[in-house]
């Protein structure tokens, strides 16, 4: 159960940074609102289908869903890269501020 809560935080961290409801966000993944709940709250696990429809919506990986790894410098758009490095060694909460102010210039920018 802990192995799908974590990647129920990853899938919600990432739809809140992008600044959009469990709603919105289930529509682009063509899944229900209610299922992607479940998911984000580690109740229910993903179909290799489903995680394809949220890495899609999300243009995330597949690996940073499941496993939280995120792309190397020499694999990754430098600009990517450059934001990981700056995130780096910050404490939660720092990170969780930091994540907050991403979402709402994420927003701004839309």
């Amino acid at each position: 159960m802990e192995y799908n809560a974590q990647v129920g935080r990853r899938i919600r961290s990432s739809r809140e940074l992008m600044g959009l409801s469990r709603e919105r966000f289930a529509e682009l993944c063509d899944i229900s609102d209610s299922f992607l709940a479940d998911v984000e709250r580690g109740k229910k696990s993903l179909t290799v289908k489903t995680l394809n429809k949220i890495c899609v919506a999300a243009n995330l990986s597949a690996d940073y869903i499941v496993l939280g790894t995120v792309p190397d410098e020499g694999s990754a758009d430098e600009n990517l890269c450059a934001i990981i490095a700056l995130l780096k060694g910050l404490t939660p909460q720092q990170l969780q501020c930091g994540a907050e102010v991403l979402a709402l210039l994420v927003k701004a920018f839309r």
